[in-house]
């Protein structure tokens, strides 16, 4: 588990906290990351966790809901076992993952290939522990992020952006910054006013590539406007976006490089 969290006591305090409102899903607890968070050496960004519901309702037994903890959801959850058992699963969900299905998560095929080749010295994929994934929520929501009320979405997307910054500010900088989607990008910027350089590339549909920097780090951002998740882009995109997300960010990195 993750030793820099556990000593965090403004992380630890968020992973405690009762359930925040009625867009939040009920009996669930906030994800802060999902992977080593400790050992990553890259990090992407992707919008909230879906882990805790599946179409017939809350999973039975899943390890970490409050059901399973034995917690209302207007309770704090306890400072020891608790936080501990959350990090737990945190840190091993894509372990776990690909030990009891046999194969790794659905959503993560195309993005463990995209995250390939930025680095000459070493590759990042999840299942290893060299990326982590990091949302703008840490919250599971109900209905699903894309159905809540824009009001919803704003109060969500505020009360965890401290949180978010301060796992993307970790004393060990992170290489690579990926960040999934146009949403993800459009509430960075916001946020945190990143200058990122753009270029479009010619797909089915039109996708716009972003690169940059973050803040005053080495940290490298990279990002594009079609979202990975459960709906994975066709095999004809896919193997125009690829060579074309390298081209790219080469091109940007002959001006930028840092």
């Amino acid at each position: 588990m993750s030793n820099i969290v556990l000593n965090d006591p403004e992380l630890v305090a968020r992973i405690r906290m009762p359930l925040p409102g009625k867009s939040v899903a009920a009996k669930t607890v906030p994800i802060l990351y999902t992977g080593n968070y400790d050992t990553a050496k890259a990090c992407m960004v992707s919008i909230n966790p879906q882990e805790f519901y599946n179409s017939n309702g809350l999973k039975p037994n899943h390890p970490i809901s409050r059901a399973t903890l034995g917690k209302k959801d207007n309770e704090e959850l306890e400072k020891g076992k608790d936080v501990k058992k959350i990090l737990d699963f945190c840190d091993n969900y894509f372990v776990n993952y690909l030990k009891e299905n046999g194969k790794p998560h659905p959503f993560f095929y195309q993005l463990e290939d995209v995250l390939k080749g930025f680095n000459k010295n070493k590759q990042y994929s999840f299942q290893d522990g060299t990326c982590v994934l990091l949302d703008l929520v840490q919250w599971d929501t109900r209905p699903l992020w894309s159905k809540l009320q824009a009001s919803a979405k704003k109060e969500l997307l505020n009360s965890d952006s401290k949180y978010l910054k301060k796992l993307l500010e970790r004393q060990n900088n992170f290489d690579f910054m990926f960040l999934n989607g146009r949403k993800v990008i459009e509430a960075l910027k916001g946020q945190y006013n990143l200058d990122l350089t753009e270029y479009t590339i010619q797909l089915k549909k039109d996708c716009t590539l972003f690169f940059g920097t973050w803040g005053n780090t080495k940290t490298k951002i990279i990002g594009w406007s079609r979202f990975f998740g459960r709906w994975q882009m066709g095999k004809d995109d896919f193997s125009l976006f690829l060579p074309a997300l390298h081209e790219k960010y080469n091109k940007w990195l002959e001006t930028h490089a840092r």
